[in-house]
């Protein structure tokens, strides 16, 4: 049986070692352990990891990048799930993060069962599953159980992630739940008809009722926060007059 190859990036020249540590001590293979982004970009390639694990901030390493520059460069690439480890957990830092691909983050100090359960989870999220998007102009297959349920683009009012999962809220009041972030969906299924209003949530524009200013977009008797950095976006892609 192959092993799941993980590439650590830590900055911390003891921490990547113990990292390195427990995750072989548990079966894994670690098939590259990095101090700096540069590094980690010049050698992804080469190592095809299945996981990534990443330091958020890199601050003690030799190089320009952060760990959330670092990401957003081999996503570009490579679909290659993250999971990050940070010293803060603010709402900053989540913002920064939820502009990339991450299974999840874990906050310093760690213990080695956080670090495990976290990989085995990550692992265990890309079972290969039926799509969630069919090459269709008009409806979605979701999942429902054991089967993927027919559902109308113009019936789906709502998508939302909390960062591991994404829900599709249905007009019927019907939710779908996909173990799936938001920006993967985004990048690997371009919808024309939906709008993303803050980094957790995209909307049906042909569902909207009202826009309230400065920043609330309505839909029927739901009021959603538009972000500030996407107000001028999202009034561009709905019918003033």
């Amino acid at each position: 049986m192959n092993k799941q190859k993980i590439f650590i990036v830590e900055d911390d020249s003891l921490s990547n070692d113990h990292l390195k540590l427990i995750l072989e001590k548990h079966g894994y293979a670690v098939v590259g352990s990095v101090l700096s982004g540069e590094e980690a970009i010049a050698q992804v390639p080469n190592c095809q990891p299945d996981l990534i694990i990443m330091d958020v901030n890199l601050e003690h390493g030799k190089g320009q990048l952060d760990g959330i520059q670092t990401t957003t460069a081999i996503q570009q690439s490579y679909d290659i799930p993250v999971i990050y480890l940070t010293a803060y957990k603010d709402t900053y830092m989540l913002n920064k993060v939820a502009h990339t691909d991450y299974h999840t983050y874990l906050t310093k100090p760690y213990e080695p069962i956080d670090i495990l359960s976290a990989v085995d989870k990550a692992f265990r999220s890309q079972v290969v599953q039926p799509p969630i998007l069919v090459p269709a102009d008009d409806f979605m297959l979701l999942p429902n159980g054991a089967k993927h349920e027919k559902v109308a683009l113009s019936d789906i009012v709502l998508i939302e992630s909390d960062n591991q999962y994404l829900t599709v809220h249905t007009t019927s009041g019907r939710n779908y739940m996909k173990a799936l972030s938001l920006a993967k969906f985004l990048r690997d299924n371009p919808l024309e008809d939906f709008i993303r209003i803050n980094q957790r949530q995209i909307v049906n524009k042909s569902l909207v009722t009202a826009w309230e200013s400065p920043g609330t977009i309505i839909l029927g008797d739901r009021n959603f926060e538009v972000s500030k950095a996407l107000r001028k976006e999202v009034k561009a892609k709905l019918p003033f007059l």
